[in-house]
């Protein structure tokens, strides 16, 4: 070994490699998971790849039991949903997460969508395993203890451009529609 101010220089080691550069896509999955989820129909789908990958979607908290901001928000919802138009479904989606897992199963979700005249293509109320569902809500800062002190605020994004951004619950469905298709159209 040879030394140069103070250095000790070793045999020549070939630099490692740079790790090759995680694609956009995969990134979203690992950062918003793929973690199974069940719908109000009890159908399963993979959290990124089959409900946000290629959408624009707007995502909110709820629980089925709830009777104070859960029904306004589903009604202010479908307001937003009628302004949508033909691009809802097809390009934006609703996903109504429950906070409360362990009582939110298929049969619950479908009756509260039902009730609240939500139960369409398109919108998804979703529950799961309660270890694997909270990994979902904890990405997107939803996770709460108690279900009756969950986030109201709407998260809207696309996934493909990785713009997001929180509407109050209070914004006007005109507002919310807006952002929606601001966001499905870049």
């Amino acid at each position: 070994m040879a030394a140069v101010a103070g250095w000790l220089i070793g045999p020549a080691v070939d630099a490692p490699q740079a790790a090759e550069p995680i694609p956009s896509d995969e990134r979203a999955r690992q950062y918003f998971t793929d973690e199974p989820v069940v719908d109000q129909d009890g159908r399963s789908h993979r959290f990124y790849s089959d409900l946000l990958a290629g959408h624009t979607v707007l995502i909110h908290a709820f629980y089925a039991q709830c009777r104070e901001a859960c029904p306004l928000q589903v009604d202010r919802l479908r307001l937003v949903r009628t302004r949508l138009g033909s691009v809802f479904g097809s390009t934006v989606r609703f996903l109504s997460l429950s906070v409360d897992v362990a009582h939110d199963q298929p049969e619950q979700l479908k009756t509260f969508a039902h009730r609240h005249g939500a139960d369409e293509p398109g919108w998804y109320f979703l529950s799961g395993h309660p270890v694997r569902f909270s990994l979902v809500l904890k990405r997107l800062g939803l996770w709460t203890d108690d279900p009756s002190d969950h986030q109201t605020l709407f998260i809207v994004g696309r996934p493909a451009t990785k713009h997001w951004k929180k509407l109050r619950p209070d914004a006007s469905p005109e507002e919310v529609a807006r952002a929606l298709i601001q966001l499905a159209d870049e």
